[in-house]
């Protein structure tokens, strides 16, 4: 568990429902260490 209450697991089983829903995008294209980011957010803020 970390400060968010969840387990690293869950962590990654979200962010991969997140990702097949077209809510976040992974852009780095690695493995380990990925980032993401959320497209419509992003086309709001710029």
């Amino acid at each position: 568990m970390n400060r968010f209450g969840v387990t690293h697991q869950t962590a990654i089983h979200t962010l991969r429902r997140l990702v097949d829903l077209d809510i976040l995008l992974e852009y780095t294209g690695r493995q380990r260490n990925q980032q993401f980011l959320a497209p419509a957010i992003m086309s709001i803020l710029t």
